[in-house]
């Protein structure tokens, strides 16, 4: 017995550490950084092509394994001779940053390019852990030989590569493509952070998740089905990392959690089990995507859908707005997602809430109806 506790708490601590590291490399503001590479005349070119439609970074630095060190949104590199560089773009947001790293084949400075082409590519998800992607290069009608890094340690020289991942999970992939005409020897590239949604698990056939995320408007509900198909196995714990650094043992396979920054994120669970018969512990896996919304702050309060004050309150907050209607639910969470208090707003189109049960500190409150819903961070003092 001493010995099968041992092997089960070991295993818990990893993968709880597992966790948090992977919490250390979050997404930072719902952020995926992407960056494409060019060579003109002796030079390789480098620009950030991030979505940064919800918020600008504060900074966006560049570093390599050859020595590049820059920071801006662009530079250009002289490389003294060919080779394969391996370049790191980070991009910084609130005092966290989140990078995408990429295999970038090169030439020298004698490499001349003359006819510059532009590398680019499309992908989508085609299944459990499987992904389909698309060269979407400019070549201008000029040959070229493709290169893939798919970020678990495949490559693929093909143009269109179809790829199943043993795991679900973040990816940096990187695509290059290079002329085969030496007289104008022109490469080019992009890189991209890529999330991988599904579910893997390593106890046979004994153990499968299956995750619905539901993202209309904060928190973010998140609930995962567990199928045992065997009665020796037993569930240890659930492990949440929510990717924005968050990270929760405690909740179970289903809970809410609310997302400070809106953008793109992947959450995931893992499930450790242990199989009384074999004294083998195992564990499944799942992720999905998560587009969080938008949450209001308080020093824009007077320009969002709803309208509260005073902030922060006491005892009484008064609410308005145009989700504000006749029928609509409200709710209030906590900075762990969970819900505190909830209810439903009749007659006159405002609402004043009593908050004599809740403890100082920030909220969100949601209020939505049939055709809104609107999001508000508070503050109870």
């Amino acid at each position: 017995m001493i010995t099968t506790f041992h092997s089960r708490m070991k295993f818990t601590l990893a993968m709880l550490l597992s966790l948090i590291s992977m919490g250390a490399m979050a997404q930072c503001g719902g952020v995926r950084p992407t960056f494409e590479w060019h060579s003109e005349g002796g030079m390789m070119h480098f620009a950030d092509v991030t979505d940064h439609a919800f918020q600008s970074p504060d900074s966006v630095t560049w570093t390599s394994f050859s020595g590049i060190s820059a920071q801006g949104a662009s530079m250009s590199y002289p490389y003294a001779t060919a080779g394969i560089d391996t370049v790191t773009m980070n991009v910084w947001r609130n005092s966290c940053a989140i990078s995408t790293t990429a295999v970038v084949p090169h030439g020298g400075v004698s490499d001349q390019c003359l006819s510059p082409v532009y590398g680019s590519f499309s992908w989508a998800a085609t299944g459990n852990n499987a992904v389909a992607f698309q060269d979407a290069s400019i070549t201008g009608g000029q040959q070229v030989v493709e290169f893939w890094d798919l970020g678990d340690g495949v490559i693929d020289l093909t143009a269109d590569p179809s790829h199943f991942y043993l795991f679900p999970g973040a990816y940096d992939v990187s695509h290059s493509i290079s002329t085969v005409d030496t007289s104008s020897l022109c490469m080019a590239g992009r890189a991209e952070h890529i999330f991988v949604d599904g579910n893997t698990s390593t106890c046979d056939s004994s153990l499968f998740l299956a995750m619905n995320v539901s993202s209309f408007g904060p928190p973010t509900s998140f609930d995962v089905s567990i199928a045992v198909f065997n009665a020796a196995l037993e569930i240890s714990n659930s492990l949440w990392a929510f990717g924005d650094g968050q990270v929760d043992v405690s909740s179970g396979p289903n809970t809410l959690h609310v997302y400070n920054d809106p953008g793109e994120y992947q959450a995931c669970i893992t499930v450790n089990a242990f199989n009384t018969q074999t004294q083998q512990a195992c564990y499944a896996m799942a992720c999905g995507t998560v587009q969080a919304a938008a949450v209001g702050v308080l020093e824009h309060a007077g320009h969002a859908p709803l309208r509260a004050w005073p902030i922060p309150f006491a005892y009484v907050l008064n609410v308005e707005g145009p989700a504000v209607v006749n029928g609509a639910q409200w709710s209030i969470y906590d900075g762990l997602g969970q819900e505190v208090s909830h209810g439903r707003i009749t007659g006159v189109p405002s609402l004043q809430l009593h908050t004599m049960t809740l403890r100082a500190g920030p909220y969100v409150l949601w209020v939505r109806s049939d055709t809104r819903s609107s999001t508000l961070l508070i503050m109870r003092e």
